[in-house]
């Protein structure tokens, strides 16, 4: 009985892995329009990159809240928004955090854009990317799967 409780708290501790630290190398405030179906808010949020090329968004809206970090190997997801929290990879998702991981990905990659407006299909989201001044100042991102709509207007730095 002593063998079996300590390799159930064996693995519950190996479960609760200690996540790695998130270093955050840049950061950017917004302002995030987001949609779904008839559902509609307003969100500020800042947007972290990490060292790593990792990404953390951090949204607020009365009350509510959202952390999604992406780490090397894992991503997380805490705060009210996140319904209990989340860990996992992207295609593990829930439906209410899909659109979230999403919009992470796409701002992600939205490094070393060209000048103006560009366009970008994936098969989980479709994104607009508005580029001024060498300076990302807008997103508009579609999820796929989930139907969530976001708009990102970013601060000017």
């Amino acid at each position: 009985m002593r063998f079996f409780l300590l390799t159930a708290l064996a693995a519950v501790l190996a479960g609760c892995a200690a996540t790695p630290e998130f270093k955050s190398l840049a950061s950017r405030s917004a302002e995030i329009e987001w949609r779904l179906g008839e559902t509609f808010g307003r969100l500020r949020a800042d947007f972290y990159t990490a060292t790593s090329g990792s990404v953390r968004i951090v949204a607020r809206a009365e009350g509510a809240t959202l952390e999604l970090t992406q780490f090397p190997e894992i991503w997380t997801a805490t705060g009210s928004l996140a319904r209990g929290g989340w860990r996992g990879v992207p295609d593990t998702a829930p439906p209410h955090l899909a659109g979230w991981v999403a919009l992470a990905l796409a701002y992600g990659e939205s490094k070393n854009l060209p000048e103006g407006v560009t366009e970008y299909r994936t098969v989980r989201y479709s994104v607009r990317y508005t580029v001024a001044g060498g300076t990302l100042v807008a997103m508009e991102l579609a999820a796929a799967d989930t139907g969530d709509r976001f708009r990102v207007t970013f601060a000017s730095r």
